[in-house]
């Protein structure tokens, strides 16, 4: 201890603050959302054992390493012993915001918060080798099922789940309602783009056929997006990570039941929160309390252009219905009847 705390300084440690990608969840972190052992790719950053790029020099000693090559330790957090009695996470408000490495990622493709290089004697962390630039990145990133890190926005909807799929959905309203959405023509809700400035997808009635109309991510350009103000913060600042569990749980059950005996090519278009089924109108009687709205269609044939230049749209051969509440779930294949499964 006593030897770290002569070899760093502060002027040390602020020379190494990293430029990296922005943190659209700050009040939902890595090792919060990890308490659920079934969301992918979820690993905070202090659980990592790399050392730091050796190559930087102290400030006021350019011929020194500022960091040891053989100090992995360097990610790991280290407190005195909890007092106080005890409390869970889910169930409480977080209000907190965190820079720590426990809220960071120590998934590296190529990366979010940090990344990895390395050399010919090991490997190490670097802000070098995150992807360029910024904006761009972050949307492969987020459309990838939340890749990297898991706590990013998950827009794989927006581009039509082709090959993304989803794994902490976000809902309409964060990723932006088009001006052809069936909500905005009836009123319920004004257009809006989403926190990525692109509209989400949504269904669509096409020469008498039902279609999904969504971004082509090769047309959407989020450089554009950023340098027009058009990224809303905002619209996920406010998400805790309970809420981020609580969603990729409703969609992990939702699948299990909706995609039984469905081709491959299904495409989640909407996810809606209930504040209360009795007030929404459920599919289902029974249904009651707090939930979510799914609704997946199976898609067929080719992807087709629209007259949106950055916007194509795919035919629906079938249309499913999940709502989640919380004593079961409702849900309907096509055009059936919906059927109301008790929780156990």
């Amino acid at each position: 201890r006593k030897r770290h705390a002569k070899q760093f300084t502060f002027f040390d440690l602020l020379r190494q603050l990293l430029v990296t990608a922005i943190d659209f969840f700050p009040l939902a972190d890595q090792s919060e959302v990890e308490n659920d052992p079934t969301v992918r790719r979820v690993e905070p950053l202090s659980k990592g054992r790399l050392p730091v790029n050796p190559t930087l020099p102290r400030p006021f000693n350019l011929s020194s390493s500022a960091f040891d090559r053989s100090d992995t330790t360097i990610t790991s957090i280290v407190g005195p012993g909890a007092t106080g009695p005890a409390f869970p996470m889910l169930g409480y408000r977080n209000d907190a915001v965190s820079f720590l490495p426990d809220a960071a990622s120590n998934v590296f493709a190529p990366g979010w918060d940090t990344s990895r290089s390395r050399d010919s004697q090991n490997s190490f962390l670097t802000s070098s080798g995150l992807g360029s630039p910024f904006p761009e990145d972050a949307k492969l990133c987020a459309a990838l099922a939340s890749f990297w890190p898991a706590v990013a926005p998950d827009n794989g909807r927006t581009f039509g789940n082709d090959g993304f799929g989803n794994q902490l959905p976000m809902l309409d309203q964060e990723l932006g309602f088009h001006p052809k959405h069936d909500r905005v023509k009836s009123g319920e809700v004004v257009s809006s783009k989403g926190w990525d400035g692109e509209f989400g997808p949504f269904f669509e009635v096409v020469s008498g056929k039902l279609h999904v109309n969504y971004v082509d991510i090769a047309r959407s350009d989020y450089v554009s997006h950023a340098l027009a103000g058009d990224f809303k913060v905002s619209l996920t600042a406010e998400i805790q990570s309970e809420e981020l569990i609580t969603r990729h749980q409703a969609l992990q059950v939702c699948e299990s039941i909706i995609t039984a005996g469905a081709n491959t090519d299904v495409f989640l278009c909407v996810v809606r929160n209930i504040d209360d089924w009795a007030v929404a109108g459920a599919g289902a009687a029974q249904l009651q309390g707090r939930g979510y709205e799914l609704e997946f269609a199976e898609l067929r044939g080719a992807v087709k252009p629209t007259s949106e230049q950055n916007r194509v749209r795919r035919e629906v051969q079938k249309r499913h219905t999940c709502q989640l509440g919380s004593n079961g779930i409702a849900y309907k294949d096509g055009s059936s009847a919906f059927i109301f499964r008790a929780l156990p």
